[in-house]
């Protein structure tokens, strides 16, 4: 039986023969996690006792995209889909196929969970936010061949240098535009509305651009009358983010469309700062994000700092969060937050939205086309998150 495939789908087919390493990089709803994953269910299909790894950066990451793409595949287009051929193994769920094969789906987070059996065939889904370790060591552990994709978020990244500079690698670029075919008028559309509100995460989600850093980029290592200043904030797993011994505060900045609500997890450990990410979600409801909490673990002894919100707060606290304080405003209030985030040693969990922020924060710029030392109101949900975090802690 013939099905219809994407771009990606073709690209993989021609040159996983010819490489070891086969990259996708570009915008969003491109299709390059979507037709690679269906081009894997053939290969399985095709190549009985084919050992075949799905690997990205969370359980939850891998639940939401990999996996679900996974599950309409085999339900709604092969429809060959049985729930009998799941089973658990050292960490992983896998789907055995009636001759064999198997699709493996891991949670590559850590090292140690890499370092056993290998497989035929690697996909890792948003490699940029893998470690450079885990993602060798699993390629020392595979046989045939690599996929990857990446939505190119970072304005530098091992990927770039390490990766797709080996002679054995082949780069594809897509954006949207390479699978129109298959896109909902509604996606489409919420993606071109891109292009008015946020040009910059348009450049990169929309058109496919790497980021680059941008003139007066509020944290992390800058240049200033030509000199570098600061020091980058360090990427971390959710695992090593877990492992810190320490309370979890909660910022909390209201979103109105098309700004998303930001929930942001801090923790301190002396001069050290580690965040992740738990909420970035446009036209949420208060019911709608309480909801949400819940479903991450958080529940009424959760301590937040929101931003004001009179009415949102005692929404929020009325739906099983009483721990909801209104962050500490007034004149001087985000200037002096940012100087004390800064002041800090920040550490943050891999994730594609916390870095867009990180990297595109800035102060604006004045007719001389200097930083003038005053934030923009743009690209900064997690920023404002986490900064009233560290401004109420003297309360906590």
């Amino acid at each position: 039986m013939e099905f219809e495939a994407g771009i990606v789908y073709h690209v993989n087919k021609e040159m996983t023969p010819l490489f070891r390493l086969v990259g996708h990089e570009g915008g969003t709803r491109s299709g390059k996690s979507y037709n690679t994953i269906e081009f894997l269910i053939d290969e399985a299909l095709d190549n009985p006792f084919i050992e075949i790894t799905i690997a990205s950066r969370t359980a939850e990451h891998l639940r939401k995209g990999a996996m679900k793409d996974f599950l309409e595949i085999m339900q709604r287009k092969r429809r060959i889909y049985k729930d009998s051929e799941w089973y658990a193994s050292a960490g992983s769920a896998v789907y055995k196929f009636a001759n064999g094969a198997y699709i493996e789906f891991l949670n590559a987070d850590e090292i140690g969970k890499v370092s056993g059996p290998g497989r035929d065939i690697l996909f890792c889904n948003e490699v940029n936010f893998l470690k450079k370790p885990v993602f060798d060591q699993m390629l020392m552990r595979t046989r045939k061949y690599c996929i990857f994709d990446y939505n190119p978020v970072h304005p530098r990244h091992w990927i770039y240098d390490k990766v797709l500079t080996r002679k054995d690698c082949f780069l594809w670029k897509s954006t949207y535009l390479d699978n129109l075919h298959f896109l909902p008028d509604a996606q489409l559309q919420e993606l071109l509305m891109m292009k008015e509100t946020d040009p910059l995460r348009w450049q990169v989600y929309g058109l496919g651009l790497r980021a680059s850093y941008q003139k007066g980029q509020i944290y992390g290592r800058k240049m200033i009358g030509g000199k570098w200043q600061g020091k980058d904030w360090q990427q971390i797993s959710l695992s090593d983010y877990k492992e810190i011994a320490a309370q979890e505060y909660f910022g909390l900045d209201w979103g109105y469309f098309p700004d998303p609500n930001a929930v942001v997890g801090v923790k301190f450990v002396g001069n050290k700062r580690y965040y992740r990410k738990i909420i970035y979600t446009q036209a949420q409801s208060d019911a709608e994000l309480a909801s949400a909490l819940k479903e991450q673990g958080l529940d009424e002894n959760s301590i937040f700092v929101a931003d004001h919100s009179k009415k949102s707060i005692v929404e929020l606290r009325n739906l099983g969060f009483p721990l909801v304080y209104a962050a500490v405003k007034g004149p001087g209030s985000i200037d002096e937050g940012i100087k004390q985030v800064q002041s800090k040693e920040c550490y943050y969990v891999m994730d594609p939205d916390f870095e867009f922020e990180y990297t595109n924060y800035c102060y604006l710029l004045g007719p001389d086309e200097e930083p003038t030392g005053v934030p923009q109101d743009k690209h900064n949900h997690i920023m404002d998150a986490l900064r009233m975090v560290e401004l109420y802690k003297k309360y906590l």
